[in-house]
């Protein structure tokens, strides 16, 4: 310090031990907000009594580490803008984020200057944290020292207004300051040591656990190398930056050689190498100091920074230094890891193999990623295979959801809508567009990885957060294609619930990346093998309520996956069951269908008629093999090549048949009757024979007299609805739900099981009011015989050309809906007024509401009554008056208006808005009816599949035979029945055939994944070849241009 410098000062005298230590409280510059605590106490103070001010006086929160920063002050430190900026960078990063100490020399200027600086901006930014600075400095050194003393007291607090004006004074940015005094004036140095051994005493001491404390220095003279040397000899890691000159550089020189290297004569080349200005009689324990440091270089770390003067990773020095210390243990490593997001680092130095950490000491740190939402951390966890099924509850996936949805969202305005406040709430979220299992398991021992995972990658889904989706989404490798699927339908199920247009665009692009996945995989697990494809699609999953792919599909109203070739593939073969249909032409076709309709009505004719897949042709062996077998076979093959013997073509291979290979006469008359076609051909002739009956009870029994052939036939059709009543009983209790009111709702939900029940309450009452009203039953019974017919729409779904167009039938009805309520009112105001002026004195109701309804209701037909609007008395053109029961109109000329008016809005207006919605429907679905229809194929096929070969009436024999069945499971233990051994639409794959058949679906994915990822590498290197050829294409045209102009210089030179 200069002369100058110290005159100003205001140098308070030696103080005596027994008046320390003395406390007050500093404002900076007159800021009120820049306020910090000080304490004065001897420089014999033990590290014990100074923590104890600091824990107990001051009330200071323990720090996640301490970042004690030496280094140059004064005009000698001098570092790159750069490397000022990284500075900045880390010690935000490493202490500040963090709740960390930072220690320093507390004085204002070099590197305690620029600390103070990141500490006020992020002070500035972080108004709600409390930040801690504490600097530890010589009491006899700083400006105004005696101001301080004057102003403090032994046990109280005064407040001393400092001013910060130049490089001896406290830098205003610390919370905490130690003076320390040593009975010396204008010379720093004696804080570096019960500054090392406090630095020390608090990372040993705080919670009875060690916390990191690096110290990092930056630049500096004689006394940050007194600070190293005192930090080394207590242990503490020391990180020096080599390229920041000074006593670092000094340090980072000599780090490759032993102390005894370190000479008078090569000290003073470095030193002068490194500007650092000393006095010759300071060399001695400059050289003293230095071979400390190299004794103790276990402890240094040195770093060297980029080209640019920066280093971006300092924190993983740090990190490093910490882990070479072999103090800390790896929770507390990954802790410091995550909160500088240093997620390679960890992956590579910290979870590395032997690291010793258990899954409940992951699962916070995994817990905390998914909430904070940092995919690198996620896959980290997820590649350490973390089971963290016994740490996932309920509540925790709870606090997920109401921690993380923000406000203003789609999902935010559902779980409203949902009442949170209930414990099992949430469950319901989970299960949107899509039915699972009816409870979630409650404790951990009912769960297994897959739950927890499926429920975590939901979760992320929800909040669509994509690439932690599509990571956990990686992670589920057994159950990649339904996880795809569900995620499409929430996504699309939350886009519809949403009025923004950014969310909606959001949620449907993200929805379509996950039906493209879906729509991939499977085509690629199809092209390779169709059998094994179908296995895939009807497997049970078990971490997904025991629901197949197709099932999962048809819940979640997937229509793109339910119109995939796979599907229909399969359900065309299931539609068959086994019968060979031939691919031809007209009359192969026609001949197919004549042998289908002999062989159902003469059953005798089947074996030689029909013929079924996997019965061996004339000239061919009984022992050909399916191509999933031979698939599988050949995998088998490759992989024991390998090493890995992964697939083998059994059981996978019967799972894939539909028939056995040799079946004898009674197995192909079984096996054509169960057959869904066959079934569905049975239950339409039958339905239609049914249709006849009921139309001759109506048309020829229904009169007095008719006598007990009438009743006969009347019990008969009676018997027949019952058992077409029966068949509905059967699918509500067969419904896909364990609770029955569940049950009545999801089969009254489909429209057709909703007509099959109005004709039925209908015929029942119509049946029983014939012995008291025949006029009364005949109109009951033509009612629901009306409704009955209708039900043969259904039966066009079977159709390639009539199931579209019935689709659009059905949607071109709500069009009508919205016609018709429209039309009333018109029909209203009109009929009302018409009548009231037409007729004023009708007071017989039943005559008032029928010239209300009928006159405007035939109008629109083109029946408009204009004898009856314009009467005139003298003319003929209507009948009515006393003679007859019809009284006469009045007559006016408001009515005829009235009409012109009406017919004008209806049938010009209303009528033509009616075709353009038929149009627009028609337009909006001719696109999509295709897939639609093959959507609703999935429910024919179903349906007819698990339909009794034995239709109505003859199906009371099938319920007898299951009632018999029922008992006999119920009362005999002995008596056993085999129930099924194939199933298309739920197959049971399990253990070995599992695992196998997940292989298998994994290897699809990932050569799948694998083949997008090249045709993405060659569009980006088209793009940047065609980029490079355009870029080319200019460069020659201007080197042309270049060209010409010369010429054209040198040309008009010539000239001249």
């Amino acid at each position: 310090m200069s002369e100058a410098e110290s005159a100003t000062q205001t140098v308070s005298p030696k103080i005596s031990k027994k008046y320390l230590p003395r406390f007050g409280k500093i404002q900076f510059d007159g800021n009120i907000d820049r306020m910090a605590d000080y304490a004065i106490v001897s420089k014999d103070s033990s590290p014990e009594k100074l923590y104890e001010i600091i824990s107990k006086k001051w009330k200071m929160t323990a720090p996640s580490m301490i970042l004690s920063i030496a280094g140059g002050g004064g005009d000698e430190f001098v570092i790159t803008s750069g490397m000022t900026k990284e500075f900045r960078t880390s010690v935000n990063k490493i202490a500040l984020q963090t709740g960390g100490w930072i220690t320093t020399s507390g004085t204002n200027s070099g590197v305690t200057k620029l600390t103070g600086e990141i500490v006020d901006q992020y002070a500035s930014a972080n108004t709600d944290q409390t930040i801690t600075t504490l600097g530890i400095t010589t009491f006899g050194a700083v400006n105004n020292s005696a101001q301080l003393y004057e102003k403090s007291l032994n046990e109280g607090e005064a407040i001393v207004q400092y001013e910060s004006n130049n490089a001896n004074s406290l830098e205003k940015s610390h919370s905490h300051l130690l003076l320390i005094e040593d009975g010396q004036r204008f010379m720093f140095g004696s804080e570096a040591k019960p500054r090392a051994k406090l630095e020390h005493l608090i990372s040993q001491k705080i919670g009875n656990k060690k916390i990191p404390l690096v110290c990092l220095l930056l630049n500096g003279g004689f006394e940050s190398l007194k600070t190293v040397r005192h930090a080394l000899k207590n242990k503490t890691p020391v990180i020096v930056v080599a390229e920041s000159r000074g006593c670092a550089g000094v340090l980072s020189n000599l780090y490759n050689k032993s102390h005894k290297a370190v000479t008078k004569d090569k000290l003073v080349d470095l030193l002068a190498d490194e500007g650092i200005e000393y006095n010759m009689g300071e060399l001695s324990t400059w050289v003293e100091l230095v071979k400390d440091c190299m004794r103790m270089k276990e402890k240094m770390t040195i770093y060297f920074t980029d080209d640019d003067g920066s280093f971006a990773e300092l924190d993983e020095a740090v990190l490093e230094a910490l882990i070479a210390e072999q103090e800390f243990s790896t929770k507390h490593l990954l802790k410091l890891a995550m909160e500088w997001d240093r997620c390679e680092f960890a992956k590579t130095r910290i979870l590395t193999e032997g690291a010793e950490i258990s899954d409940e000491e992951l699962w916070p740190f995994f817990k905390q990623a998914l909430q904070e939402d940092r995919p690198d951390f996620i896959k980290m966890f997820l590649d350490w295979k973390v089971k963290f099924v016994e740490c996932l509850t309920p509540n925790d996936l709870k606090k997920f959801y109401t921690s993380c949805v923000k406000e203003n969202t789609p999902l935010h305005d559902f779980m409203n809508r949902k009442e949170w406040a209930h414990d099992r709430a949430f469950t319901s979220l989970m299960k949107v567009k899509h039915k699972q299992n009816d409870d979630l398991p409650n404790t951990p021992s009912a769960a297994d990885h897959m739950w927890a995972l499926r429920e975590i990658f939901k979760w992320a889904v929800l909040l669509n957060r994509r690439t932690t989706s599509r990571i956990l989404w990686d992670a589920m490798s057994e159950d990649q294609l339904p996880a795809a699927i569900v995620a499409s339908s929430m996504l699309i199920h939350l886009a519809s619930h949403s009025d923004q247009t950014e969310w909606k665009k959001e949620y449907k692009d993200h929805a379509s990346a996950y039906r493209n996945l879906a729509e991939g995989i499977l085509t690629k697990c199809f092209e390779h093998d169709a059998d094994r494809t179908a296995i895939s699609l009807t497997r049970k999953l078990h971490n997904w309520g025991n629901k197949t792919c197709l099932q999962l599909a048809v819940d979640c109203m997937d229509f793109d996956i339910m119109a995939h070739a796979a599907v229909h593939w399969h359900l065309d073969k299931t539609w068959l069951r086994g019968i060979v249909q031939p691919r031809g032409g007209f009359f192969s076709t026609a001949f197919f269908w004549i042998k289908l309709l002999v062989s159902f009505i003469l059953p005798i004719f089947i074996p030689f008629l029909v013929e079924f897949e996997g019965t061996p042709e004339k000239g061919e062996p009984a022992t050909k093999k399916s191509n999933t077998q031979e698939s599988l076979e050949k995998d088998v093959e490759a992989n024991d090549q390998k090493g890995n013997n992964l697939i083998n073509g059994g059981t996978l291979s019967r799972l894939a048949k539909t028939l056995p290979n040799r079946m004898t006469v009674i197995e192909k008359i079984y096996a054509f009757y169960q057959a869904p076609l066959v079934k569905f051909i049975m239950h339409v002739l039958f339905f239609v024979i049914f249709l006849v009956f009921f139309a001759y009870n109506i048309l020829f029994t229904f009169y007095s007299g008719c006598g007990t052939q009438c009743e006969a036939s009347h019990w008969l059709l009676f018997v027949w609805v019952l058992t077409i009543g029966a068949d509905e009983i059967h699918d509500i209790f067969h419904a896909n739900s364990k609770v029955f009111w569940k049950k009545i709702v999801i089969w009254i939900s489909d429209p057709g099981n909703l007509l099959d029940l109005i004709a039925f309450l209908l015929f029942i009452p119509g049946f029983f009011v014939r012995y008291v009203n025949t006029y009364t039953a005949r109109a009951l019974l033509v009612c629901s015989f009306c409704i009955y017919t209708m039900r043969l729409f259904s039966l066009f779904r079977v159709h390639g050309n009539l199931g579209p167009k019935l689709l659009m039938v059905t949607k071109m009805m709500k069009d009508l809906g919205v016609f018709i309520f429209i039309w009333i009112i018109f029909l209203f105001a009109y009929g009302v007024s018409s009548q009231a002026l037409l007729y004023p004195n009708e007071i017989e109701a039943g005559k008032v509401f029928e010239g209300i309804i009928s006159k405007p209701y035939w109008h629109i037909y083109g029946e408009l009554f204009l004898e009856e609007i314009h009467f005139d008395p003298d003319e003929d053109q209507y009948n009515c008056g006393p003679s007859t029961d019809r009284e006469c109109p009045t007559q006016t000329l408001f009515v005829p208006i009235l009409l012109g008016i009406y017919m004008m809005l209806v049938s010009v207006l209303l009528l033509n808005f009616l075709i353009a919605m038929f149009s627009y429907t028609f337009d909006k679905l001719i696109s999509k009816t295709d897939v639609i229809w093959k959507f609703q194929q999935y429910q024919l096929v179903e349906e007819y599949y698990y339909y009794p070969c034995l239709v109505a009436p003859l199906n009371i024999v099938n319920y007898v035979y299951r009632i018999i069945v029922r008992i006999a499971r119920s009362t005999c233990s002995g008596c056993r029945i085999s129930p099924k051994k194939y199933n298309a639409f739920e197959k049971c794959v399990t253990g070995n055939d599992l695992q196998k058949l997940v292989y298998w679906e994994q290897q699809m994915a990932h050569e799948y994944l694998e083949r997008e990822r090249k045709k993405e590498e060659e569009n980006t290197s088209h793009r940047l070849d065609k980029l490079a050829s355009v870029l080319d294409s200019i460069q020659r045209r201007m080197q042309y241009q270049e060209k010409t102009t010369s010429i054209k210089k040198g040309v008009h030179f010539f000239r001249k």
